[in-house]
């Protein structure tokens, strides 16, 4: 067999076998995570329910998937703390470990809370305009090991945070870019002290309104995916990641037929190819878009009503396939089933042969 169709039946093989992930929410009003499987219905019960005393949680506000090593890290606004939990969590389970507010942290009130599974690190953004990075298994009061803080910064009560990996790049927001608007600011990895971002997407073009976005990273497109809330106008901005400066988004989805207003988080998920954003303010709901959407577009999913258990819906997250894995898929890749990755490797095997047999 030729290897050009030795390389068409395993990734055929590969694709067929790649899995859709669950969603979670965090949800500020029921103090709950709520968990909806692929197959979820516009008005059915979430899967798993993570609530109750044992939780701890005070006002659950954002939500972060770490497949690779099996934990869900909650960001617990209220309650000054970063709760982690395995991701195989239901019920009224206690967290695996606590990070604490405390004179040694500085954590205040921690909006999102991320891993970065190849430096063993877990990086907060925080309402007192900083972001924060502690050793991943931080457990108590324990100090930072970089703090990024100070005016050159421009963080102002920054809400989002997300990597990109192959950039090495943190992304967050503001709300105050200059004029009173906010906007998008992005930093190294390793920036530490009263640092100046590389980039911000700031200014009357970028249809922020004077409040930070929300925002997500889409490392497939290479852009930025951030939420507007504004009276009558509340939509999705796509930016390049490169843009800088006071520059119009390349997308925005925006108008009537959106159902969008009074958003909370926003997400990517690469395996169905759709934007994920929740109604916290408005209407309870999540909401799905197609990735290339644009314009006055109607969503292709909604989630709600009051078998969905969502009560102000804010953080949204996807899990790459579908519940735990002992193995995790490398963050910021397209994720495949347990058969997929191995039919994967034996993919590269073969063609690594033929290629030396040639």
């Amino acid at each position: 067999m030729k290897r050009a169709a030795v390389l068409g039946v395993f990734l055929s093989i590969a694709i067929a076998s790649t899995a859709i992930g669950d969603l979670y929410v965090a949800n500020t009003g029921g103090a709950s995570v709520t968990i909806y499987a692929p197959s979820a219905t516009p008005g059915g019960a979430p899967s798993r329910t993570i609530a109750g005393a044992a939780t701890n949680f005070v006002d659950p506000s954002d939500v972060f998937v770490d497949q690779v090593n099996n934990e869900l890290i909650v960001s617990d606004f209220q309650g000054q703390a970063i709760r982690v939990y395995s991701l195989a969590a239901n019920g009224n389970a206690a967290p695996i470990r606590t990070l604490i507010n405390g004179p040694n942290s500085g954590l205040g009130q921690p909006r999102r809370a991320i891993v970065d599974t190849a430096h063993n690190e877990l990086i907060v953004t925080l309402g007192n305009n900083s972001i924060r990075t502690y050793p991943r298994t931080a457990n108590g009061d324990v100090a930072p090991t970089r703090v990024i803080s100070g005016g050159a910064t421009l963080l102002s009560n920054p809400l989002a945070l997300d990597f990109d990996v192959a950039n090495d790049e943190l992304i967050t927001t503001t709300f105050n870019t200059g004029g009173g608007l906010g906007g998008i600011l992005v930093f190294p990895r390793l920036a530490n002290g009263n640092v100046a971002p590389t980039r911000v997407i700031g200014g009357s073009n970028t249809s922020f309104p004077n409040q930070a976005p929300e925002v997500a990273f889409d490392p497939v497109s290479a852009e930025y995916v951030a939420r507007i809330n504004a009276i009558g106008s509340s939509g999705l901005a796509i930016f390049p990641r490169l843009a800088n400066g006071n520059v119009a988004p390349s997308r925005l989805i925006q108008g009537s037929l959106t159902g969008l207003f009074g958003l909370g988080g926003v997400a990517v998920d690469n395996v169905t190819s759709r934007y994920i954003t929740s109604g916290y303010i408005s209407s309870n709901t999540v909401r799905f878009f197609d990735k290339s959407a644009n314009g006055n577009t109607a969503p292709l999913l909604v989630i709600g009503g009051a078998l969905t258990g969502l009560s102000g819906p804010f953080g949204v997250a996807v899990d790459a396939v579908g519940g735990p894995t002992t193995t995790g898929a490398p963050p910021d890749l397209p994720a495949l089933g347990t058969f997929g990755l191995a039919a994967l490797i034996a993919l590269l095997a073969i063609a690594g042969s033929l290629t030396l047999r040639r």
